[in-house]
């Protein structure tokens, strides 16, 4: 019988990195939108490129705060 190499703090651990990759994923993929979004308006203050901008604004935060977390 094979013996498991971690623990449940480390599954904990690797729970969190699955879900701050995602996090950090989605981020890129919003930040791409955004900036597509402006380039083709030409600007950063159009009102589309502005609610990309916020949405992308809760993101960061979000993982910021899952960050925080894990290091306490």
């Amino acid at each position: 019988m094979a013996v498991s190499s971690y623990n449940v703090h480390d599954y904990g651990m690797m729970e969190w990195r699955d879900m701050d990759k995602q996090l950090l994923i989605e981020i890129e993929q919003l930040r791409g939108k955004m900036v597509e979004k402006a380039m083709k308006k030409k600007t950063f203050v159009h009102r589309e490129v502005l609610q990309l901008s916020q949405m992308l604004d809760e993101l960061i935060v979000r993982e910021q705060v899952l960050r925080a977390r894990a290091v306490k």
